[in-house]
């Protein structure tokens, strides 16, 4: 049955868009990550933290079926390069490692004490965060102590050299060094990084809204937004960089706005939105949206948001956005086909939804 698809900005008469088709039925609940591979085939890393659904990655055909699968590895991934990259198993409760896989199998190839975000810098590289930092809080001052050393397998630590100071780091594979580019808070480490496509430029940001350009080479700071004073002014879930390299998307929950589309070059704000209350107002679901889960990049500069609420909300280049109920639960993750013909969308139910796209 087709949907209706609301328009937001400019205010116009709902139109239909075709239903989705539904795949990898019963076996992707609590789906967080989704990528597109260039040979047409799906990773999907699902989360942990349910008894219901231990968690895992999956490697899916074109076609949705299984190519390989594993546990004790999760989002985020990165397949840039191969080997591929996601986190690996937990330490104590957190995300303290991650896990370098074989592209066929799945099956670990290194652990390393490092933690998301992280990417590939070349074949010997990479780019990742420190883990969690030892410290002591003291609930009567609030005073945090910061203590030597991180939160993660000692075995682990023991093979690597980190810097004493928590950051994003760029870690050798080779001479298992770690060059600091990035200083990051105990309290707000980084949570999002992407690289420009010549890997001069690195762009991070926190939950707590601090985004910031650095020229990888020298860890020179090109500019910086501060992080937010309080959490209800911006909780940052999602960041994307535009194909183009021109704009960078930050997305979760606050107010006055809960979408912030950035110039890459200097920071500046090009838009604020409010995305969250005028899905609320348009009802395109039932339920009201309480954040930005979910951030996809088409290959032609639209972009698509997934909400709280199940709506997915797009972004168009022309300036005009859309929204449409997608599922009755959270959408937590997006991706569009390499040909940029259909959506991803996946979440809190126990499957994904492929729908068609048109500029």
């Amino acid at each position: 049955m087709p949907i209706d698809e609301r328009w937001l900005l400019p205010k116009q008469p709902a139109t239909q868009r075709p239903s989705a088709k539904i795949v990898a039925k019963g076996s992707a609940k609590n789906t967080t990550d989704i990528v597109a591979l260039s040979d047409g085939s799906y990773l999907v890393a699902h989360h942990e933290g349910f008894a219901a659904s231990p968690g895992g990655l999956a490697h899916r055909n074109a076609d949705w079926s299984i190519r390989a699968s594993r546990t004790d590895a999760f989002g985020p991934i990165h397949c840039g390069r191969s080997p591929w990259i996601a986190s690996g198993p937990l330490y104590e409760g957190e995300h303290a490692s991650l896990c370098t896989i074989d592209p066929e199998t799945l099956d670990t190839r290194e652990l390393l004490p490092l933690t998301r975000p992280f990417c590939w810098l070349s074949d010997t590289a990479l780019l990742a965060h420190t883990p969690t930092p030892n410290g002591a809080f003291d609930k009567k001052t609030f005073a945090y102590t910061r203590l030597p050393g991180y939160n993660a397998d000692p075995s682990l630590l023991s093979q690597c050299r980190l810097p004493e100071t928590p950051g994003l780091l760029q870690f050798d594979l080779v001479s298992r060094e770690a060059r600091l580019l990035i200083e990051a808070s105990p309290h707000d480490g980084f949570r999002h990084a992407v690289l420009s496509a010549d890997q001069r430029v690195l762009f991070a940001a926190t939950s707590y809204g601090r985004v910031i350009a650095v020229r990888r080479e020298d860890a020179t700071v090109l500019w910086e937004r501060p992080a937010v004073k309080n959490i209800t002014q911006l909780s940052l879930l999602a960041f994307a960089l535009s194909p183009d390299g021109s704009q960078l998307v930050c997305a979760g929950s606050g107010a006055p706005h809960d979408c912030l589309v950035l110039d890459a070059a200097t920071g500046a704000v090009r838009h604020e939105y409010a995305l969250r209350s005028a899905v609320d107002a348009a009802r395109v679901t039932s339920k009201q949206a309480s954040s930005l889960r979910a951030l996809a990049f088409h290959r032609d500069g639209h972009f698509a948001v997934g909400t709280s609420s199940g709506a997915i909300i797009l972004a168009r280049r022309d300036g005009s956005i859309s929204a449409f109920k997608a599922a009755s639960c959270p959408v937590t993750a997006l991706a569009f086909s390499r040909d940029g013909s259909e959506l991803v969308s996946g979440g809190h139910e126990e499957c994904l939804r492929v729908w068609a796209f048109e500029a």
